[in-house]
């Protein structure tokens, strides 16, 4: 199996050239078959399918609508399936599957799989909630920065409202240095600010 490192370049690379409007033909070779990988990717049988890698081909200049349609509907699938089943669905994850199927101008309030529908914002803020709940008693999340980072990011993105209670938790966070483990670098303190 290949490695998994190039798919967590991929996305930086992709939208370095988004930014630039450009991407020299020396690098367009990597980010080609980075794509082909994440394509392929899409067809394996091995686990659950990777919402960053729906978001990173959404991002592509290049598509293969065909494989883009079969992962989002994966996405879907999964989403409601973990949801109607307590399956784990941490927040960040829940913000992940958020951002990708809205990277494919779908509603993530009404995300459809057979009979069941369900509101992954709704899910999101929910979660949220009981991350900033869980702060305020305790001083952690009941997952890690990073992902109430991105739960706030996404939040963001999708233009929700976040309390101000919660801001303030963070704020507080941050401010009180809890975003640290020990003495080492937090990548959730950085994403928050």
């Amino acid at each position: 199996m290949p490695s998994l490192m190039p798919l967590l370049l991929l996305p930086g690379l992709l939208l370095a050239s988004f930014v630039h409007g450009y991407l020299p033909d020396s690098e367009r070779g990597i980010v080609n078959s980075l794509l082909r990988l994440m394509l392929q990717s899409v067809y394996s049988s091995e686990g659950v399918p990777n919402p960053s890698v729906h978001i990173a081909l959404r991002l592509a200049r290049d598509h293969h609508l065909p494989t883009e349609e079969l992962l989002l509907q994966q996405l879907k699938m999964t989403a409601v399936e973990k949801v109607k089943h307590g399956d784990e669905f941490s927040s960040g994850l829940v913000a992940l599957y958020t951002l990708a199927i809205a990277a494919s101008c779908n509603d993530p309030t009404d995300v459809c799989y057979k009979e069941d529908r369900i509101d992954l914002i709704e899910i999101l803020q929910e979660k949220l909630t009981k991350e900033i709940e869980h702060i305020t008693n305790t001083t952690f999340p009941l997952t890690n920065y990073y992902q109430v980072s991105l739960d706030v990011l996404t939040l963001c993105v999708m233009n929700k409202q976040i309390s101000q209670g919660s801001i303030q938790a963070l704020a507080d966070a941050v401010l009180n240095d809890k975003f640290t483990h020990g003495s080492e670098f937090s990548v959730g303190k950085n994403t928050l600010c």
